[in-house]
C-alpha cells in the first residue's frame, strides 16, 4: 500500500524495492484510501490532505491529493509503472510460462490477465 499522508517518494520507493526481494507469484499495489472516521481519515484531516469533500468517494475515486509530497496522478503512475516493471521481468515471466505450459487453463488465465497488466 502507497500513498500515506507521511510518505516520501523515497518511502514508496523502499516499499516497492520490499515488493521484488519478496519475488511473490502475484502482487497489487493499493492507494491508502481514508474512509470516513477511521484514524487514517483524521490523520489526512490533519495533515490536509483530503478534497474538500468526501462524499462519493471510493477506491477509484479517491477523497484524497495523494501524500504530503507526492500527487495522486503521481501516484497512480507509480503504481502502474511498477506493476508493469513486476510482472514483465524475463526470469518471473520464464517461470510463470514453464508452470502454465504444463496447465492450460492457468495459461488462458495469464495470457488475459497479462494483457490487462500490458494495456494499463
Amino acid at each position: 500500500m502507497i500513498g500515506f499522508p507521511w510518505e516520501t517518494r523515497q518511502d514508496i520507493q523502499d516499499t516497492i524495492d520490499h515488493l521484488f526481494r519478496l519475488d511473490t507469484d502475484f502482487i497489487e499495489i493499493h492507494i491508502a484510501l481514508p474512509y470516513y472516521g477511521t484514524s487514517l481519515y483524521n490523520l489526512c484531516m490533519e495533515e490536509g490532505t483530503l478534497t474538500s469533500s468526501t462524499l462519493g468517494s471510493d477506491y477509484f475515486h479517491s477523497s484524497t491529493i495523494g501524500s504530503k509530497y507526492v500527487t495522486m496522478d503521481e501516484l497512480n503512475q507509480i503504481r502502474k509503472k511498477t506493476i508493469r516493471k513486476y510482472y514483465l521481468r524475463p526470469m518471473y515471466l520464464i517461470r510463470k510460462l514453464s508452470f502454465a505450459l504444463l496447465h492450460p487453463v492457468i495459461l488462458k488465465n495469464y495470457i488475459r490477465y497479462g494483457l490487462r497488466v500490458i494495456g494499463m
